[in-house]
């Protein structure tokens, strides 16, 4: 068995989201990646309790609700976790973008930590800092072309969570990523087009810019489907469920029109926010000018008229993210995998990381 673990290394990919739990495992041989399984569990479906939860604006999570949540999924799908990548929600990380003047890789490093400490809202003492050089590589034409800095900064509590969680679940092997790096593994764009990812989330949204050569930003904002969904409720006097129910199966065409107006609104700020990033970027000129394309994750991608409506008002290219299709699978998946793509999206792209 040692043997075959060895000529076919498995990695899994695990996305704990506030009401959902995915989880994907993937097999290598050679150059062919194939999908080996898979695993989604809803909290709702399970104890009713949310696996993450807010404290002080930062998204914990629930430690007991998310490792029994794990186990049952690695339980029931047999994945056996050699290897394991936990991705870390928007909300459990703080991207900073900034740049600035040439200099060697010894200045940079302190100058970063310095600038990063005006824009992280917590205790640098109380967090790890990561940091990269985006955008192409300088020629030697321009070697005094300002840097393009994208740093994360991840609450070393956040870490400890996530270590107790994985000793709890069996799992000695692991690292953290958080999820719009997980993306852009899977979606980096092979042209010279940019390319947002939006991540419509049951908390948050997340929109994460990037080109061929990677991730360039990422931001959350509180558009968030479990916010619609308790509008909803509230503006049409009903359960909880029901609301959810209206939303995931008409949305924008649904007969109540407060529905429609309702997601207007909320789809009114996402393109604010969409359009503040792209010019913020275009003024740090990090980025081709070409207007990006957009890839739509998360469950609520598929919420109907929602791509039709960011299609007008952001004037672009609008379509639902695929993570599947960088992997190997029977066909006879291809039904399911169509339908879990967008909501799977983190996960694969987390199990795809080299270790």
């Amino acid at each position: 068995m040692a043997i075959l673990n060895k000529l076919f290394p498995h990695f899994v990919g695990v996305d704990v989201g506030s009401t959902s739990v995915k989880i994907v495992e993937i097999s290598r041989f050679g150059k062919k990646t194939s999908l080996k399984n898979y695993a989604h569990l809803e909290s709702a479906t399970y104890d009713g309790k949310p696996f993450r939860a807010f404290e002080k604006e930062t998204l914990f999570l629930e430690g007991e609700q998310s490792v029994a949540a794990i186990q049952a999924c690695f339980d029931e799908a047999n994945i056996q976790p050699q290897k394991v990548v936990f991705s870390l929600p928007d909300f459990s990380s703080f991207f900073v973008t900034f740049n600035l003047p040439a200099m060697d890789n010894n200045e940079l490093a302190k100058v970063i930590n310095f600038h990063a400490s005006k824009y992280v809202p917590i205790p640098m003492t109380e967090i790890v800092l990561d940091w990269k050089k985006v955008g192409p590589p300088p020629s030697k034409s321009d070697k005094n072309k300002p840097l393009h800095i994208l740093a994360v900064a991840i609450p070393k509590k956040t870490m400890n969570q996530y270590r107790q969680v994985a000793e709890a679940v069996g799992v000695s092997n692991f690292v953290l990523e958080p999820e719009a790096f997980s993306l852009f593994r899977v979606f980096a764009p092979a042209d010279d087009q940019p390319l947002c990812i939006i991540d419509f989330g049951a908390k948050s949204t997340t929109l994460s810019f990037g080109d061929r050569y990677g991730l360039q930003s990422s931001h959350s904002l509180d558009v968030a489907v479990e916010k619609i969904v308790k509008t909803i409720r509230e503006k049409l006097e009903i359960e909880p469920e029901e609301a959810r129910a209206l939303l995931n199966s008409e949305g924008f065409e649904a007969k109540q029109p407060e529905v429609a107006r309702v997601l207007t609104i909320a789809m009114a700020s996402l393109t604010s926010a969409f359009n503040e990033s792209w010019q913020s970027l275009l003024k740090r000129e990090a980025i081709s000018d070409q207007r990006p394309r957009v890839l739509m994750a998360g469950g609520a991608a598929r919420i109907p008229g929602v791509q039709d409506y960011l299609r007008g008002s952001l004037k672009t290219k609008v379509e639902s993210a695929n993570p599947f299709a960088a992997l190997d699978y029977p066909s006879i998946l291809e039904p399911v995998v169509q339908e879990i793509g967008p909501s799977f999206s983190v996960a694969v792209g987390a199990s795809l990381r080299n270790f």
